[in-house]
């Protein structure tokens, strides 16, 4: 039950960690096109 909680936590750890990688790349994107648009 604990490897189970632990294999859980360790998941979530990196989909949490791909998420805020993907949404930086977005923000840093939309950030570089409003830039761009202004321009």
């Amino acid at each position: 039950m604990k490897l189970m909680f632990h294999w859980i936590e360790h998941h979530l750890g990196s989909v949490f960690l791909c998420l805020a990688v993907i949404a930086a790349i977005i923000y840093v994107a939309v950030h570089h096109t409003q830039l761009f648009y202004k321009e």
